[in-house]
C-alpha cells in the first residue's frame, strides 16, 4: 500500500510539474507577444500539446525521486535541475531550429526565451516540491568548514 501511495505522491507532483513547465510556455508567449512576434494558428498541433505535457510529466516522474534523495540547498537543486533540463531539452529545440527551420519555424531569440522560460518553471517545481532540503556538499563548503574547525591544519 505504501509503494502505491508513494507512486500516486509522485504523480500528482508530476503533473505540477507539467503545469511549472506549460506556464513557463505561456509566459514566453506572452514576452513573444509583446516584442512583436506572433505564432500564426496553424501552427501548432493539439496532439503536440497533449504530449509535451505527458514527457514533462515523465520529467517529474524520473527527476522528482532523485531529487528527494540529494542533500543539497534549495538553490543548488534550482541551478542543478535547471541546467539539467535546459541542457537536455533546449539544446533539442536549438537543434531543430539549425538543422530542420522549416519544422521550428519560432524566431531563435524567442525560442531562448521560451526555453529559458519554460526551464525556470519546472526547475522550480521540482525544488519545491520535491527536493530534500540539506547542507551543502560542495567541496567549497568542506574544505571552508575545515579550516574553521581546524585552523592550524588548513
Amino acid at each position: 500500500m505504501h509503494t502505491l501511495q508513494a507512486f500516486w505522491k509522485t504523480t500528482w507532483r508530476s503533473v505540477f510539474v507539467a503545469l511549472g513547465y506549460i506556464i513557463g510556455l505561456i509566459l514566453a508567449g506572452v514576452v513573444g507577444a509583446m516584442i512583436g512576434w506572433q505564432a500564426s494558428a496553424g501552427s501548432a498541433d493539439r496532439n503536440s500539446f497533449v504530449w509535451l505535457f505527458v514527457s514533462v510529466i515523465l520529467l517529474g516522474m524520473f527527476l522528482g525521486p532523485v531529487a528527494a534523495r540529494l542533500p543539497l540547498t534549495r538553490t543548488q537543486h534550482f541551478i542543478l535541475w535547471g541546467s539539467l533540463i535546459i541542457f537536455n531539452l533546449g539544446s533539442v529545440a536549438l537543434e531543430g531550429a539549425y538543422f530542420a527551420p522549416s519544422l521550428v519555424t519560432t524566431p531563435l531569440p524567442i525560442l531562448l526565451i521560451q526555453q529559458f522560460l519554460a526551464t525556470v518553471g519546472a526547475a522550480l517545481m521540482i525544488t519545491m516540491l520535491f527536493a530534500r532540503v540539506g547542507s551543502s556538499i560542495s567541496w567549497m563548503h568542506r574544505s571552508t568548514l575545515q579550516i574553521i574547525q581546524n585552523p592550524l591544519r588548513g
